[in-house]
């Protein structure tokens, strides 16, 4: 996915689907590609439009593209400052070393930040 610009994750919006994690998000962005996604539940919670990625609604996927492709093609450094917002919120919310909080609290309940030495 590294060799790649645009990351294109496009899912219906369901219950199902609203299921599923941003995963596709994050794998793009810790290599520099930047992700269109359908505004899903995770990929809405982690994609600020036009910033670090873009969300596309079913009847917006065509527009979305050809901003991306745009942006990829264009003489300014958009695409690199969108792909290292990218890199930089994927690492920030979803590298191990910054879970410890989510870990604790999973392990010892509400009050784990009790139990920090």
């Amino acid at each position: 996915i590294g060799s790649t610009e645009i990351n294109l994750t496009p899912l219906q919006d369901n219950q199902f689907t609203n299921c599923k994690s941003e995963l596709k998000y994050f794998q793009a962005a810790v290599v520099g590609t930047i992700t269109i996604a359908s505004p899903t539940f995770g990929f809405a919670r982690s994609i600020q439009n036009e910033n670090n990625g873009w969300l596309a609604g079913s009847h917006e996927w065509t527009e979305t593209i050809t901003k991306a492709v745009d942006v990829v093609t264009g003489p300014n450094r958009l695409y690199e400052q969108m792909a290292e917002h990218a890199r930089e919120h994927a690492t920030r919310h979803f590298s191990w070393q910054y879970q410890n909080a989510m870990i604790r609290s999973g392990l010892f309940g509400k009050n784990s930040a009790k139990l920090e030495a």
